[in-house]
């Protein structure tokens, strides 16, 4: 299979460095860059966005999405965007299990995160 993602290098910014990883953490990016966004798994990814989530938080119903996501959401909302259950408070709890989990899988993957390793030296 061809590689066709941009490797990140010294010249870089790092705006390129995170635009290109937020890139392919979108499905119809990554179909672009010739990644299977398959490849990523859907619990990693926020149900809202469907990005892979950086700051995953579990709400009181026991779901989980991206911090700024739900924030957003729960500004306008009292209830679930996934059941459209009211929910009984707009608690939000660190899924910290899931953020190791899905920084482990980037550090395996740094095919499918291109410029994820320079982030962390920096």
């Amino acid at each position: 299979m061809t590689q066709a993602l941009h490797v990140a290098s010294a010249s870089d910014s790092a705006s390129d460095v995170v635009s290109s990883k937020k890139k392919l953490g979108n499905p119809r990016a990554a179909r672009a860059f010739g990644v299977d966004p398959l490849e990523i798994p859907t619990e990693f990814r926020c149900p809202i966005s469907q990005d892979v989530m950086e700051d995953p938080v579990t709400t009181a119903d026991g779901h989980t999405y991206e911090r700024k996501e739900i924030f957003r959401w729960l500004c306008s909302h009292n209830t679930s965007p996934l059941t459209g259950q009211t929910l009984p408070n707009k608690t939000l709890t660190p899924a910290i299990a899931l953020r190791q989990m899905i920084l482990t899988f980037q550090q395996n993957n740094p095919d499918l995160f291109p410029g994820f390793g320079s982030q962390l030296e920096t």
